[in-house]
């Protein structure tokens, strides 16, 4: 593989992004979150409860970056935190029954922007995605 190449998939990946981030906006904004929120209320959703270490870990945030996205879900009652009951020091965090709806309403929006995107990929170029970005994801973090 070239440098040309490279550039390439590096200029449409951002595109990618760039258009995901554009055509998610009007969903973010009707249930008045930031795309830092919703990452937050789709790792909780993927999880019954973490804790803000294990939410950071999964968001690669640090711990300390969370604190005002967490206080402001709580105080959307979006959110909750709760001790642990085996161990006192650790807080757990879950969605609430509001956060759910949010988070299925945010789900729902999204997939459709996934259906609109993939609409003209057949099921042979979708198996080939699939492959090509788990192979992408275990280079980058497992390679």
């Amino acid at each position: 593989m070239d440098d040309m190449t490279i550039d390439n998939i590096n200029v449409q990946w951002k595109q990618i992004f760039h258009a995901l981030k554009k055509a998610s906006k009007p969903i973010l904004n009707e249930l008045g979150l930031t795309k830092v929120d919703a990452n937050i209320l789709l790792a909780l959703n993927e999880k019954k409860q973490k804790t803000k270490a294990e939410l950071a870990e999964h968001l690669s945030f640090e711990p300390s970056s969370l604190t005002r996205s967490l206080d402001r879900l709580i105080e959307l009652n979006l959110i909750r935190r709760a001790t642990d009951e085996k161990d006192r020091r650790f807080i757990r965090i879950s969605l609430t029954n509001k956060g759910k709806n949010i988070t299925n309403q945010y789900i729902k929006f999204m997939r459709n922007i996934w259906f609109k995107a993939l609409k003209d990929i057949d099921k042979n170029e979708i198996a080939i995605l699939k492959i090509t970005l788990k192979k992408i994801f275990f280079n980058l973090y497992k390679g």
